[in-house]
């Protein structure tokens, strides 16, 4: 269920007109199946090709590359420090039971405090000190630009840092 809400709280704060043109880059694919191939297999065809067709038109999408990106090493840097200094009993003596644990709970918190969602599954206020530091991070930066995530936005984030870059 955790997971599940994370890829809608990704979606929630990716970029509304990234969104929008992929939902008709999926209408024109369907449009094109139905005329070509009837109203029942286009719709059949349409159905199975929608997903790659969405995540291929968001992947275009340079800021959402970029938040995709950020979201998945902030999930692998909590994760790995509750495994390293979080509560033993929970995520360091399990195992790889253990392992999954951290890692489904870092990704959801981290998820959820960028895309400034509101959930949150456990006391992060009791994780090392350094997670904090991420999570803080994290809101500070929000969600992309043009979503209704809060925060300074990633493409601002994303302009300063190739102007640095320049410089």
């Amino acid at each position: 269920v955790q997971l599940i809400t994370v890829v809608f709280m990704v979606v929630g704060a990716l970029n509304f007109a990234v969104l929008g043109r992929a939902a008709e880059e999926i209408r024109v694919t369907w449009r094109r199946a139905r005329r070509t191939l009837g109203p029942l297999r286009g719709t059949g065809l349409a159905l199975r090709s929608g997903p790659g067709i969405f995540l291929r038109t968001v992947w275009r999408s340079s800021e959402a590359r970029g938040y995709v990106g950020m979201l998945t090493v902030a999930s692998l840097l909590v994760a790995a420090m509750l495994i390293g200094w979080g509560n033993p009993a929970r995520y360091g003596d399990q195992g790889a039971w253990g392992m999954w644990r951290a890692f489904v709970d870092g990704t959801f918190n981290v998820v959820a405090l960028s895309s400034t969602t509101g959930f949150v599954t456990e006391d992060y206020l009791l994780w090392p000190p350094a997670c904090q530091i991420v999570f803080v991070v994290l809101m500070m930066i929000g969600g992309c630009a043009g979503s209704t995530a809060g925060g300074i936005k990633l493409r601002r984030v994303m302009i300063v840092a190739k102007y640095a870059y320049r410089e």
